[in-house]
């Protein structure tokens, strides 16, 4: 009465000839049967396919992803070009700036002269 291998072993193994079938439901009562051969087979179509799917899917990002960086490429070249102008009137404007610059401590220092020629206590001594 225990387990018997051989006998397990023959109800798993079909007859010679036969192939084994999976069931894959039924469908007005007769059971759908594929063989194991069909099975992969329709698990091999659909595997190729979702690679067919899969490869076209990151062409059309990459495609996006190109695209994006040419964008970028010619942001970066526009920002630059401006950079380039701002810097020039800077350096244009920066001896100006210099100049008034020394205008004004002149200024500053007329004022201090003024005021300290025109306070009270130079007046009284």
């Amino acid at each position: 009465m225990g387990w018997n291998p051989t006998a397990d072993r023959e109800s798993r193994v079909p007859p010679h000839g036969e192939t084994r079938r999976i069931v894959y439901g039924s469908y007005n009562g007769k059971e759908l049967l594929m063989d194991k051969t069909g099975f992969a087979f329709w698990l091999t179509l659909t595997g190729t396919l979702c690679w067919v799917v899969c490869f076209w899917w990151m062409y059309r990002i990459s495609t996006k992803q190109n695209a994006l960086l040419d964008q970028l490429g010619a942001q970066g070249k526009r920002i630059e070009k401006l950079s380039k102008l701002e810097h020039d009137l800077i350096k244009e404007v920066h001896p100006q700036v210099g100049e008034i610059k020394e205008g004004m401590d002149a200024m500053v220092a007329a004022v201090k002269e003024n005021t300290e020629s025109n306070s009270p206590l130079s007046k009284n001594g």
